[in-house]
């Protein structure tokens, strides 16, 4: 019999979608929420990253990351602006900013697998995201996306 940790990794490894939407979420202190990713990841367990993930089906990457944000951390984003699609590794990521959310963050499971994806979250400032050790997290599409959402 599989444990959680061998279910997670397979579900993961089928899903070969190789494009992600990800949400550059700002508060009205110009911070950016960020998500620590669980001990049972796949993929740099222990890192901070942007709430996100690959594309379902025919899914556009704005859907996808509305999805996600809605999924890993609780929030309903609207308004999103593309910040820019970058090739990251082997996937390639469509970043989406936006200031427009509701809700509470709260860290659940995954619909579809049961595990929590993330271990913690935080607002971060653009200078804690620069100095931030274990991150993921695109500096420079921070950047972009500030700049986009303070014009």
């Amino acid at each position: 019999m599989k444990t959680i940790i061998q279910e997670w990794r397979q579900f993961m490894a089928e899903r070969n979608n190789r494009e992600v939407g990800s949400c550059i979420i700002i508060d009205n202190k110009d911070r950016v929420l960020i998500l620590l990713r669980g001990s049972t990841d796949p993929w740099k367990p222990g890192w901070w990253d942007l709430p996100g993930g690959h594309l379902d089906g025919n899914e556009m990457p704005i859907d996808a990351a509305t999805r996600e944000a809605k999924e890993e951390c609780g929030l309903t984003v609207r308004d999103l602006q593309k910040v820019e699609a970058k090739p990251m590794g082997r996937v390639m990521k469509y970043f989406f900013v936006t200031k427009n959310y509701d809700g509470n963050v709260s860290l659940k499971p995954n619909p579809q697998t049961g595990i929590t994806e993330h271990d913690e979250y935080r607002w971060a400032s653009f200078e804690e995201l620069q100095n931030l050790n274990k991150s993921i997290v695109p500096v420079s599409t921070i950047r972009k996306a500030l700049n986009l959402v303070r014009i």
